[in-house]
């Protein structure tokens, strides 16, 4: 048998486990919140990301919705140049620097699956 929580009959138990996202149940308050986070799809520099969001009461009922995260990196890098210099002669004009290794700013993301209960 379901025990329904102190308050008004009917009224919904509320999980937020995040901002902007909000459960109920009509008698469980004490559901149970999991997410999974899915792979990447396109490219580290633009494309989306699956998360499924899942709440469980104590009677197993389950009920899941997804969320779409796009990544679009549309931010230019930044520099800053070495300040200027004058030599006398062309031949002392120093050769660039060697570049010893690629930057990756936004690295391959992996799935990650949290649960929390409330």
């Amino acid at each position: 048998m379901r025990r329904r929580s102190p308050g008004l009959p009917g009224e919904p138990r509320r999980l937020t486990p995040l901002p902007g996202a909000s459960a109920s149940d009509n008698c469980d308050d004490n559901l149970t919140y999991a997410c999974t986070t899915g792979p990447l799809t396109g490219g580290a520099c633009g494309g989306t990301i699956t998360r499924e969001h899942k709440v469980t009461d104590d009677c197993g009922n389950t009920k899941t919705c997804n969320q779409t995260i796009t990544v679009d990196d549309n931010t230019l890098p930044v520099i800053t140049c070495p300040d200027n210099i004058t030599v006398e002669c062309e031949d002392e004009v120093p050769a660039c620097p060697a570049v010893s290794q690629r930057l990756t700013p936004c690295p391959a993301l992996r799935p990650l699956t949290t649960a929390t209960t409330t």
